[in-house]
């Protein structure tokens, strides 16, 4: 048994190795049910699976809140995390019958599109009010959870919130409120024969053992009679029982305590056969940290044990990922500070009582065999050890760290902390697809100690901030003032848990964006009360006090959109802070005029470069950048330092810049930098080819065998026909340069001189 509490994001980011879509914001609690299974693919119920032992697909899923319109969201995430797990199997042409167990009305919440999810094509529904479900191996039974009084002065009176036996809760269909917990009671696990004994006392090899292994009296031929206790060991006199429990808000705090299922697995009124020896609580922390939830805990006296699933909880941490950070950190600790800092998620782990868990990414804890908590898989986050194992798989890095850092303090570039601001932090670097050591598209640009802006926001940025950030997560969360979707609602908790008045967020965003997308997604579930919007295309048309106040509360002095040549209303931005600094951010797009003359004596130029020169033609049909085209962009633009991003994923974890001016850097994730780290970017730029010469090889093959191809002819045609489709392209850049209509925003206190210079400009 699996118990699941993860965001639609983080299914994406840790089942099928991509980041999350943060714009569906959809808590998606479960508990998904696999058994172990012999190579051979035999069932077993064993205490301790074997060598040759693998875990079997999900073959049920029980969800624990009735939200209809994140459905389909939820059976997707059981669909593709059954088929990642047959891919593990190498059984993904087999197509297992995957059972949600769901609401009334789950039958009309499978939609088609759903039962076409290459993960699993054939489903099989089972309502709550037809009962629990029963094998051979457990019994799950269901506790409806509604809202209620939450007041301590409340009569507790025992409640029966089970559905199968009083058969009245045929309203799940309409009731959007309620929330499922679950009572699994395992049953004994069948006893094993002894062989020695069977052999001791005379019983033949055959059908005899057969009937004393289920529990049958035989007779041998000598008219003995051979009971099943004389050769059976391990018998399992007691049954257990495992609750997964999701609160989702106070409110059903009274009905859970009411419960009259929960009251039964409470002593002394259970069974002292059948123990409650675990709960899982996927309740949120502040319900978790409520006095009446604590006296609910209580309740099941000292042999249960609490496993505690909430926001809180460490996120998945990939070995790999934290090993290529330490190699980053130890070429610069500067501009790659540590993940999660102030944070060892493993020694937490391991630092708690015996009672009270809090949970961990592999955490596992077995009920029977090697019984209790098994810390063994978990990641531990241990750069220290990281680096020296780095150190001695390159044995050069070491000696070109110490040549570099020598000159570097020669040359005095270090300095202090006179520029903290702009800070920006690359949160993303890749373009369409996440991978291992990169996500999609997102730069944090801190403009002061109070502001904070998001430039993009792709899938799973919610989630690097947290890696980033660590237990400085809410108080960042809360200074950003512009970003997209992906955040909304944890920002607005996050303004909660550190007790401030909530400060609505700014969207700055493209008009259809708003019009196509938010608004649709609002319909269904309400979030732009917290926000404010402004339309890129529409910025100058705005009422002059609400650009005013959007100007002071980002701490800018011009936000000047630019319409950039890539889709429909696809936009850069040229950002002035207050000081002075100016900082451009490319977006998505291919060389544009009216960036660079936007963007002209520019500090930081951020363009994408998601292709390589020689993959020029890519770049033009998918309306990118090359390498070249971006630092010739910069150039003309004037820019003093010029970062590249939005890399292909075939460039991760390394792209490699070919000669390129001292200027240019490319970016990784999780890099950090202001204005007194530009300076050191040439000198971090010696290092890394020594870091990452395995990186570059592959990369040089990648290229040769490419040009090998083209060659030889063995280029995919289509591409030929769209390179001559897409040859012409400056008639089209020439058309979206005259349509660009740009505006500076200024923080100027006179409205007059602003709206005059506004229509001048138009």
């Amino acid at each position: 048994m699996t118990a699941c509490g993860c965001s639609t994001a983080e299914f994406q980011k840790h089942c099928l190795g991509m980041a999350n879509h943060d714009q569906l914001s959809l808590t998606l609690k479960a508990f998904v049910l696999r058994r172990y299974t012999h190579a051979i693919g035999r069932d077993i119920n064993a205490e301790q699976p074997c060598n040759d032992c693998a875990l079997s697909v999900i073959d049920r899923s029980f969800p624990s809140f009735n939200h209809c319109w994140n459905m389909d969201y939820y059976v997707c995430f059981a669909c593709v995390a059954s088929y990642v797990i047959l891919e593990e199997l190498e059984e993904v042409k087999t197509r297992e019958m995957l059972t949600i167990h769901g609401p009334n009305s789950i039958d009309s919440k499978l939609t088609e599109n759903v039962q076409e999810s290459k993960g699993c094509q054939r489903f099989e529904r089972r309502r709550l009010c037809e009962g629990a479900y029963e094998d051979y191996v457990c019994r799950i039974g269901h506790v409806i959870l509604r809202k209620g009084d939450t007041k301590s002065g409340t009569e507790e009176k025992p409640l029966d919130t089970s559905c199968s036996e009083n058969g009245k809760l045929d309203d799940l269909d309409n009731d959007h409120d309620i929330a499922v917990a679950y009572i699994i009671k395992l049953k004994p696990r069948p006893p094993k024969i002894d062989i020695n004994k069977c052999r001791q006392l005379g019983v033949p090899k055959g059908p005899l053992i057969g009937k004393l292994s289920k529990n049958e009296t035989v007779v041998l031929e000598d008219g003995r009679e051979i009971q099943p206790n004389d050769v059976l060991i391990d018998r399992e006199e007691t049954d257990k029982k495992i609750i997964v429990l999701d609160c989702p808000t106070e409110e059903y705090i009274d009905n859970m305590m009411r419960s009259e299922e929960f009251h039964r697995c409470q002593p002394p009124q259970e069974d002292e056969r059948e123990l409650t020896e675990l709960i899982i609580h996927m309740s949120p922390l502040a319900v978790t940290q409520n006095v009446r939830y604590k006296d609910f805990l209580n309740r099941f006296g000292s042999e249960t044990r609490h496993i505690f699933l909430h926001e809180n909880t460490c996120p998945y941490m990939y070995e790999s990922l934290y090993r290529y950070s330490a190699k980053l950190n130890l070429i610069s600790s500067r501009l790659f500070p540590q993940l999660l800092p102030g944070v060892d998620s493993m020694e937490a782990a391991q630092d708690q009582s015996e009672q009270y868990i809090q949970g961990h990414p592999e955490m596992a804890y077995h009920i029977r065999g090697k019984h209790g908590l098994d810390l063994s898989m978990c990641v531990k986050c241990d750069y220290k050890r990281f680096q020296e194992e780095c150190l001695q798989e390159i044995p050069n890095l070491h000696g070109k760290i110490q040549e570099v850092y020598s000159r570097l303090q020669a040359d005095k570039v270090i300095n202090g902390c006179s520029n903290r601001f702009p800070e920006i932090v690359f949160m993303g670097t890749t373009s369409a697809c996440p991978a291992t050591y990169r996500n999609v598209s997102c730069i944090l640009v801190h403009t002061s100690e109070s502001s904070a802006i998001l430039l993009d926001c792709g899938g799973g940025s919610t989630s690097q901030l947290y890696q980033f950030y660590g237990q400085n997560f809410n108080h960042v969360i809360t200074k950003i003032k512009a970003g997209l979707i992906g955040f909304i609602k944890r920002r607005r908790k996050a303004f909660a848990d550190i007790g401030k008045d909530y400060e609505p967020l700014w969207l700055a965003i493209p008009y259809n964006y708003w019009q196509w997308w938010l608004r649709i997604y609002n319909d269904i579930d309400p979030i732009m009360d917290h926000c404010r919007k402004i339309p890129l295309k529409d910025l100058n048309g705005q009422d002059i006090k609400v650009v005013q106040q959007f100007l002071q509360e980002v701490d800018v002095a011009k936000f000047e959109p630019v319409l950039v040549h890539h889709c429909r209303d696809a936009y850069g931005l040229v950002v002035t802070m207050k000081d002075g600094c100016k900082v451009v951010y490319s977006g998505d797009t291919m060389p544009c005029e009216a960036l660079i003359q936007t963007g002209e004596e520019c500090d930081i130029l951020i363009h994408e470069c998601t292709f390589e020169d020689y993959l020029e033609s890519y770049a033009t049909i998918k309306k990118h950048s090359t390498q070249s085209q971006a630092i010739e962009v910069g150039r003309r633009m004037r820019a003093k330092y010029i970062i590249l991003t939005h890399f292909s994923a075939r460039y991760q974890p390394f792209y490699h810049l070919n000669n390129a001016p001292d200027n240019v850097f490319a970016a990784f994730d999780f890099m950090r930098i202001t204005l007194d780290d530009l300076p050191l970017l040439k000198y971090v730029k010696e290092i890394l080819p020594v870091a990452f010469a395995e990186e570059i090889t592959e990369l040089e093959k990648k290229e040769q065998k490419f040009r090998k191809r083209e060659a030889e002819g063995r280029i995919n045609s289509k591409y030929k026909q769209l390179c001559a489709k897409n040859g012409n392209t400056s008639e089209k850049r020439k058309d979206c340069d005259t349509q660009n209509n740009s505006k500076n925003l200024n923080t100027q206190t006179d409205s007059k001189k602003l709206k005059t210079e506004q229509n001048g400009n138009s």
